[in-house]
């Protein structure tokens, strides 16, 4: 027992201490980090012998206790080695080699050369305007003025619509018969009195009442097959007219939009880059 007593560290030494007065900061805040690896000396000239081999084929392998930061302090070493190679021209970047999508055949993206870093920046760029662009589209498009053209020509095409319908059922009851419209198109019915005939009834017709009543048909079924077609195409002008509508606002939201990124882009490569992402918003 007394020669365990000897050994005996006192309380006071178990942990190393220092005095606060002897720091010459008020805060860690104001401390910068640490840029070399402390205590490996062995794995820096590793690193360092490593980073020489400027052969095809050889890699750097790290190894170590998980969350020691080792992956970070390597990281920063090899760009402030890579940087300071550069500046003594030793070394010369490569350039940044980025795919954009391609929209006459998508399964071979555009491949575009850029100067060395502008890749990523190009990438931020084209985040930074999607997510622009879009706020921008949506609010255009959920604007009154928006609403109030499209309402125009919805109600324009609603008009002549009505107009050629109007003149159909007109031309329709002149010759006893009533036009009948649906989805599915439009019908031409007998009437009797003020309504329209019903199959029992027309079956229960003699054969010369149908053949009278087929006979004033043939002339008007024409008329109605010409305001069938003619109402497709009232809807067809319709769509297409609000598609252009539609084209219009979104250029004019993205007008200028791309400026800045096709500024990083060479000058082959500016303007079906801004067609594409066009296309693409």
């Amino acid at each position: 027992m007394k020669n365990i007593d000897q050994r005996r560290v006192p309380l006071q030494e178990l942990r190393r201490t220092h005095d606060p007065a002897g720091f010459e900061f008020e805060c860690t805040d104001e401390l910068v980090p640490l840029t070399e690896l402390v205590g490996q000396d062995r794995a820096l000239r590793s690193l360092q012998f490593g980073l020489g081999v400027a052969k095809a084929g050889y890699n750097i392998f790290v190894t170590g206790l998980t969350g020691t930061g080792k992956a970070t302090a390597i990281l920063e070493y090899i760009k402030r080695a890579v940087e300071e190679r550069r500046q003594a021209g030793q070394i010369s970047l490569p350039d940044d080699w980025c795919y954009v999508y391609n929209f006459d055949d998508p399964d071979r993206p555009n491949a575009i050369r850029l100067p060395p870093g502008t890749g990523r920046q190009l990438r931020d760029q084209l985040q930074e305007l999607f997510t622009t662009v879009r706020a921008n589209i949506s609010r255009a498009f959920s604007s009154e003025e928006y609403e109030h053209q499209r309402r125009s020509l919805l109600e324009a095409g609603q008009d002549e619509a009505q107009a050629v319908m109007e003149e159909a059922q007109k031309q329709a009851a002149e010759a006893s018969f009533i036009l009948s419209f649906s989805p599915m198109g439009v019908s031409l019915l007998p009437m009797v009195g003020d309504k329209p005939m019903t199959p029992q009834q027309f079956a229960a017709l003699t054969p010369a009442q149908r053949n009278e009543i087929q006979g004033r048909q043939q002339p008007i079924a024409k008329a109605v097959a010409e305001v069938g077609e003619r109402l497709r195409a009232i809807e067809r002008e319709v769509s297409q007219a609000l598609r252009e509508m539609d084209r219009r606002v979104a250029e004019a939201v993205m007008a200028g939009s791309f400026d800045a990124i096709t500024a990083l882009i060479c000058p082959r490569h500016k303007a079906s880059l801004s067609l594409n992402a066009g296309m693409s918003i």
